[in-house]
């Protein structure tokens, strides 16, 4: 079921203010067939679909792990693009760390920043089996490699890691990465209730982005809830992320709300989930500022306005 079981959110802050979806996803896998090897397997999610479910003005489009490369990405990008003109779309693709990558050129980032990309997505090292070098892997990729382009293009740099990685990462971000776009994404992985080191991680994450270090992108919020933890659990820590940074925060529906626990190739279809409820929550926790630079001013300042480096000029809507 593509649709939530409220149906297309509402927002709760004036429309003709064009309030932005940052994170959603498009599946074609009969178009674009998805990459042989993948953890999950989402049902279709179609371009007509998304149009059909649409409630914001604006939308970043963002390339799932299960795709094989980007090309789907963009291509879905023209397609919208034609098909309601007056909506900013705007892609997020994964930075593939092969030697193809690492050498792209200028022409090719002109090409890929007039086709609607604003961010880089890293597949975190940690998601690989035994992989004891992963925090050296991710500050090698970050500084050695994508540090250069996202300079080079105004881009920002999306990642989903654990609180703790967040919180070992901390010196590295104020230091190595000062002046990029860091965007944490699904809540920066704040799940409740916290356990063990998760109070001292937390606290550390809520500096970086009262140090305003880290953008966050909220949504999805029925996957932060474990056993034992509540909702209001959840309203005390985003309340207390959106007083830190009011500036900071992004809001991502995740439709079409891939189940992604059903493991393997045998497709599985999508979650029901109401996000108008879990928007309607935010309102409810956010003073109307908080929400207002979290579905409109920030988001339109990271990827609606023409951002600087190499010559850009602000790419077709």
């Amino acid at each position: 079921m593509l649709d939530s079981a409220g149906g297309a959110p509402r927002f709760p802050v004036n429309m003709h203010e064009q309030p932005w979806n940052t994170h959603v996803h498009v599946f074609e896998p009969t178009r674009f067939p998805y990459a042989e090897v993948r953890t999950y397997t989402p049902a279709p999610a179609t371009v007509e679909q998304l149009l059909q479910s649409l409630s914001a003005s604006n939308y970043l489009i963002v390339q799932a792990s299960v795709e094989d490369g980007p090309e789907a990405v963009l291509a879905h990008i023209q397609d919208l693009r034609h098909a309601r003109p007056e909506s900013i779309f705007r892609a997020e693709i994964v930075y593939e760390d092969a030697d193809e990558s690492r050498g792209w050129s200028e022409e090719h980032l002109k090409m890929l920043h007039t086709s609607g990309v604003r961010c880089l997505r890293v597949r975190n090292p940690q998601a690989s089996n035994n992989n004891t070098n992963a925090d050296f892997e991710l500050r090698n990729l970050l500084k050695d490699h994508m540090r250069s382009i996202a300079r080079s293009t105004g881009w920002a740099i999306a990642m989903q890691l654990p609180l703790s990685t967040w919180a070992s990462l901390a010196d590295f971000l104020q230091e190595d990465m000062r002046g990029i776009t860091i965007i944490a994404e699904h809540c920066g992985s704040i799940t409740v209730p916290l356990t063990g080191s998760d109070g001292k991680d937390f606290d550390t994450f809520i500096d970086l982005v009262r140090k305003r270090v880290l953008f966050v992108k909220l949504g999805a919020l029925h996957r932060r809830i474990k056993a034992g933890g509540t909702m209001e659990e959840l309203r005390v820590h985003l309340r207390t992320l959106a007083d830190a940074g009011p500036e900071q925060l992004l809001w991502g529906s995740d439709w079409p709300h891939v189940d992604s626990t059903s493991r393997g190739t045998v497709e599985s279809p999508h979650l029901v989930v109401d996000a108008q409820a879990e928007l309607q929550a935010l309102a409810t926790w956010f003073p109307v500022k908080t929400l207002e630079f979290m579905l409109i001013r920030t988001p339109e300042r990271l990827f609606g306005e023409s951002v600087p480096g190499i010559g850009f000029g602000r790419g077709p809507m």
